[in-house]
């Protein structure tokens, strides 16, 4: 009995150094370019490209934001399930906007399309492939400083972030 308990602890501390080490060897996997580009490289690659803005039909302003996917990995994977994008306006992370997947909005005479579902969609190895995230402003003045990073990251210190100015968008 004795030896059971020793072993089980045994290997949870052999899997708890792992997973450390692991996450370790994870971060390092993905990080800025080192001419400071702008992009998150790694297995998985993110470059925040371009912003637009948008009016929903309740009245809401969104950021409309277009980040290039790259898949440098193995297997087939989604950015939504490996890239964690946030925005930030006045200090305060502002709210995504998801519209069923698939929304067409109008501001003034622009007409951008915004395509939620390209997030879910699986992108093979050695492809990129642009995705739209959007999401709801708290003014139409403020920046809006916009951030990728692994979802998955122990470290969270590789990241990439562009900020816009809303005032010219708007």
């Amino acid at each position: 009995m004795k030896k059971a308990v020793i072993r089980g602890i045994s290997a949870g501390l052999v899997i708890l150094i792992l997973a450390v080490l692991g996450g370790f060897i994870f971060e390092k996997m993905n990080t800025l370019d080192s001419e400071d580009s702008g992009i998150l490289r790694g297995e998985f690659s993110a470059e925040i490209k371009s912003a637009r803005a948008a009016r929903t039909p309740e009245g809401e302003t969104l950021l409309i934001v277009t980040v290039a996917f790259g898949n440098n990995s193995k297997g087939n994977h989604a950015f939504s399930s490996v890239i964690k994008s946030t925005a930030f306006q006045n200090g305060v992370e502002l709210d995504r906007d998801f519209r069923n997947g698939t929304s067409s909005y109008k501001y003034e005479e622009r007409d951008p399309v915004y395509d939620g579902k390209k997030q879910l969609r699986n992108v093979q190895p050695g492809y990129t492939y642009d995705v739209d995230v959007a999401f709801v402003l708290l003014d139409k003045s403020s920046p809006v400083t916009v951030e990728c990073r692994r979802t998955w990251s122990f470290m969270n210190k590789d990241k990439v972030s562009k900020t816009f100015d809303i005032g010219k968008l708007v």
